[in-house]
């Protein structure tokens, strides 16, 4: 059986002005030594003048790449001309700062689409940055208010990306919302299970919350329109609190019926979790979720702890992983009391060992 060749896109502009040589070096060499052998490397430069192109001159020389380089309008022109220049059957993108986990990520990327036949694939991601270390867990129905993965760690068919493409009026928000049209347009997907990449925060998404989450209302309003008549201050509440008003829900579940049967049973299914996180009526974040589960002795009980645990304080980056990581676990089991409380205690736990991992883990952790 011939295996499918998988083009790696790359958008550089200015690296050694950005300084970010060593970062992409990394980059670089965690696609070199990938263990699957049919891989195009692309780099797309937005012609640079700082000495990057001698640089991706000389890796070409080393047979480790090919580049293009030429004028773009930003990040979302340069990706859609790496589509356009792409000669694999599937397409992934690494920022020049991030690079694959393990030298076996694209081989189980491509072992989980050719089994499944899925339209794209994706995996967990790790997301560092100076001082912390979190992982991303892909979670399929959160599209609906939020990336459900990391970009870094999907894989795509190239005639479904040479479709739908990259809409280049966005600046930060423009793979949530070609994920989002996936989705919505029924296109197949599944879960790689495995950790593909890590992920630096240090991107202009991660370094400006308040811009992606404008962004985001403006893709919601665009994909979401055909469903109701919300204001963009509306979606920007959604944005921000992962809420999503429950007639937009029930018509989003509604298309994917005929769309994507599958994603709208895991969105039906979520009833005792869609009423707590995104009914609007309930107006609950995370300790609201929490106090809809767990019986009123037990919440007070843990109350001051989970204040004493996390900080208040906590960034916006962060805080928005933990509820990441928390949504999975609210998949409560009917007719089960004791579930939500024995999961909560987990989630503590989580959320302590991340906090002191370097007592769990050692300095390097």
């Amino acid at each position: 059986m011939n295996q499918p060749q998988v083009t790696i896109v790359t958008i550089v502009k200015d690296l050694v002005k950005a300084g970010r040589r060593e970062m992409f070096r990394q980059c670089v060499e965690s696609v070199h030594q990938q263990n699957y052998p049919h891989i195009d490397y692309l780099v797309v430069d937005g012609q640079s003048t700082d000495g990057t192109i001698q640089i991706l001159q000389k890796y070409e020389k080393q047979g480790l790449l090919r580049f293009i380089s030429g004028h773009d309008t930003g990040i979302y022109d340069a990706m859609n001309k790496g589509i356009d220049n792409a000669r694999g059957d599937y397409v992934a993108f690494l920022n020049s700062d991030d690079y694959y986990e393990n030298p076996m990520a694209v081989a189980k990327v491509v072992e989980a689409l050719t089994s499944s036949g899925a339209d794209f694939a994706y995996g967990t991601v790790s997301m560092i940055d100076e001082t912390r270390n979190l992982t991303f867990y892909p979670f399929e129905p959160y599209f609906v208010c939020s990336m459900p993965f990391s970009h870094q760690s999907m894989f795509c068919r190239r005639d479904i990306l040479a479709k739908y493409r990259f809409d280049t009026s966005f600046r930060l928000a423009g793979d949530f919302d070609l994920i989002m049209r996936l989705y919505l347009e029924g296109c197949s997907s599944v879960d790689a299970r495995w950790l593909i990449a890590v992920y630096r925060m240090s991107g202009q998404s991660s370094a400006n919350q308040n811009a992606c989450y404008r962004e985001y209302s403006k893709v919601f309003m665009k994909n979401y329109s055909r469903f109701g008549h919300y204001s963009l201050d509306t979606y920007e509440f959604m944005a921000r609190t992962f809420q999503v008003p429950l007639p937009l829900m029930m018509a989003i579940i509604k298309h994917l019926r005929k769309k994507n049967p599958r994603l709208a049973d895991m969105l039906s299914s979520m009833e005792d979790f869609q009423k707590a996180s995104f009914s609007f009526r309930l107006k609950m974040r995370v300790s609201g979720i929490l106090k809809a589960h767990l019986s009123p002795a037990f919440f007070e009980g843990v109350r001051q702890f989970f204040v004493d645990v996390t900080d208040k304080d906590i960034q916006t980056m962060e805080t928005t992983v933990y509820l990441l990581n928390l949504i999975p676990l609210f998949r409560i089991v009917r007719n089960r009391p004791e579930q939500p409380r024995r999961l909560f205690k987990l989630y503590i736990l989580g959320i302590l060992v991340h906090k002191h991992k370097d007592y769990f883990y050692g300095n390097e952790g």
